[in-house]
């Protein structure tokens, strides 16, 4: 009995220093966030035809939903734009660019 709680606390405890040990930190959130939506206007920039717009289109969908959860921090973060203005950016840089095809 006290070796199966041993091996259970052990585990716990390996689990959550796992978890701990590779925190992202506030910096890095928002400079991922920065890099991805620059690699994003490059994209827009490079687009050749609509399906490339849509995929763009789909970058920018999955860039909002990784980021969601930090929303309040890149707020913060990216004077004077912020979360949703850096991706509304992005969708109308997109539709501008979709006009040329």
């Amino acid at each position: 009995m006290k070796n199966k709680i041993f091996i259970n606390i052990t585990l716990v405890f390996f689990i959550l220093g796992t978890y701990l040990a590779f925190p992202q930190s506030d910096y890095e959130i928002v400079q991922d966030f920065k890099n991805r939506a620059g690699r994003i206007e490059q994209q827009i920039k490079d687009a050749d035809s609509l399906t490339a717009i849509r995929e763009v289109e789909v970058s920018i969908d999955k860039l909002k939903s990784d980021f969601i959860s930090y929303k309040g921090l890149l707020d913060r973060s990216l004077y004077p734009d912020n979360f949703d203005l850096t991706l509304n950016k992005l969708r109308n840089n997109s539709a501008l660019r979709q006009k040329d095809f």
